[in-house]
C-alpha cells in the first residue's frame, strides 16, 4: 500500500512538472511570434519608405503614422500576434540647407503594440541621400 502511494506521489509530481513546462513553451512561442511579426512588419515598412522617391523632411523632424494594413486602417492585427501600429521620422543629417541636393536622410521606424502594452517596441533606422 505504501509502495502505491508513493508512486502516485512520483507521477503526481512528474505531471505538474510537465504542465510547468508546457505553460512556458506556450508563452515563449507567443513572444516569439510576437517579435517575428514586429520584425516583419519593421522590415517591411522600412523596404518601403526606402523605396520611395520623396520623403517628407522637416526641421524639426516630425513623426509620421505609417499605414501597415491595405484598408487604411491605422493598425493592422496579426492573427495569433496582436494589433500593432506603426511610425516613422525623417531627420535631415547633411547637407544644412534643404535646397542643396542630394542631401542624407536619417529614416527611425518604431512598430508598436497596441493591445498588449507588456510587449516590447520594434525601432529600427537606416540612412538614405534623397535627390
Amino acid at each position: 500500500m505504501i509502495e502505491l502511494l508513493v508512486a502516485i506521489l512520483i507521477m503526481l509530481i512528474g505531471i505538474i512538472a510537465t504542465l510547468s513546462l508546457v505553460s512556458t513553451s506556450m508563452k515563449t512561442n507567443t513572444r516569439a511570434n510576437q517579435l517575428t511579426t514586429k520584425t516583419a512588419l519593421g522590415q517591411q515598412m522600412m523596404e518601403d519608405l526606402l523605396s520611395l522617391k520623396d520623403l517628407p523632411v522637416e526641421d524639426p523632424p516630425a513623426t509620421y503614422p505609417y499605414n501597415l494594413n491595405i484598408t487604411d486602417s491605422d493598425s493592422l492585427i496579426a492573427a495569433g500576434a496582436g494589433t500593432y501600429s506603426a511610425t516613422y521620422a525623417t531627420t535631415q543629417i547633411e547637407p544644412a540647407a534643404p535646397a542643396e541636393k542630394p542631401f542624407l536622410v536619417r529614416i527611425d521606424i518604431k512598430v508598436t503594440p497596441v493591445t498588449n502594452t507588456d510587449e516590447s517596441v520594434f525601432e529600427s533606422s537606416a540612412y538614405r541621400y534623397l535627390e
